[in-house]
């Protein structure tokens, strides 16, 4: 029996004389073949987030600041740093640079999120209100890694896309990377792979 048009058909025949379905497999429903043009999911190659490598000068000049306030401190008359205001002043100098340079930090290092797969590179902002920036990496034209000298011996950067076509991102920063040139390589990649395909698809 057919499965599709439910008439009776000889058993060694491969196709229905009554409505052409297949009788490969007699009494199981008929599927459609899978698509060989089906998009590909994608694919996962890079995340990373703000490091506290990039603030490492600021860690340098905090270390030099507290250096210069103890040379203060004890340069001050041993009767007049027993005063409670000199105390409470030194103290204040002391902890509020490294409080706010904790924040700091840590603020970046929780609202600032990268990911890169083989088609786009995304750029996530905030903690309680986020914003998703992301650009096609099809549309980037060039690349470009910002580095100060402690950036360099810290080995990390600050990796540029530009992609003039995008209105939205033209310029995407990417701050606080760790290893930056070995990222801005893998983004470059990827980016001459698209570009290769689509260029071999135009000219079929």
């Amino acid at each position: 029996m057919c499965p599709a048009c439910n008439k009776e058909v000889p058993a060694d025949m491969a196709l229905c004389g009554y409505c052409g379905a297949s009788l490969s497999k007699q009494g199981s429903p008929l599927t459609a073949p899978p698509s060989s043009g089906a998009r590909k999911p994608e694919e996962k190659l890079w995340s990373g987030s703000y490091s506290f490598r990039a603030v490492a000068h600021q860690w340098l000049l905090y270390v030099l600041w507290l250096g210069l306030l103890g040379f203060i401190w004890f340069n001050i008359p041993a009767e007049q740093r027993k005063n409670e205001i000199y105390l409470y002043v030194a103290a204040a100098l002391a902890t509020l640079p490294l409080l706010w340079l904790v924040l700091k930090v840590l603020y970046r290092k929780l609202s600032l999120r990268y990911e890169l797969t083989n088609e786009r590179i995304f750029k996530t902002r905030g903690i309680l209100l986020r914003s998703k920036d992301e650009v096609e990496l099809i549309r980037v034209d060039d690349l470009q890694v910002k580095q100060s000298l402690f950036n360099r011996i810290f080995n990390v950067g600050t990796v540029i896309l530009y992609s003039p076509t995008d209105k939205t991102d033209p310029e995407l920063h990417l701050e606080g990377i760790v290893d930056p040139h070995t990222v801005k390589e893998k983004i470059r990649e990827f980016v001459r792979k698209l570009k290769d395909k689509s260029i071999r698809m135009e000219q079929i």
